[in-house]
């Protein structure tokens, strides 16, 4: 890739509001507005982890691996998940964000 890929995909992220801090995915997309989704969503992949937006009244997260689903009120995907992300190995199968 050339610098300038790079940088678009960096810049990308950072406007979709994801960030890793610490071992953890936060998930922020504070740039947002309503014309960046459709339908009320908007989809993304990252580290070949689907990750859908939801225009929503709660702002929280919901994780779906292979084994279970969790809820939590805060955005972040925290060290032992964010791991599974990082590893592409398919054990998280999709990130759901209520903003």
């Amino acid at each position: 890739m050339t610098g300038q890929v790079k940088e678009d995909i960096l810049n990308r992220f950072f406007e979709l509001g994801v960030s890793v801090d610490n071992g953890q995915i936060t998930f922020c997309p504070q740039m947002l507005t309503a014309a960046d989704f459709t339908d009320g969503e908007l989809s993304f992949t990252y580290c070949n982890t689907p990750v859908i937006y939801r225009q929503g009244e709660k702002h929280g997260i919901k994780i779906e691996t292979e084994e279970e689903s969790i809820e939590s009120q805060y955005a972040v995907v925290g060290k032992r998940l964010a791991a599974h992300v990082f590893a592409r190995d398919g054990y998280v199968r999709r990130i759901v964000v209520s903003v």
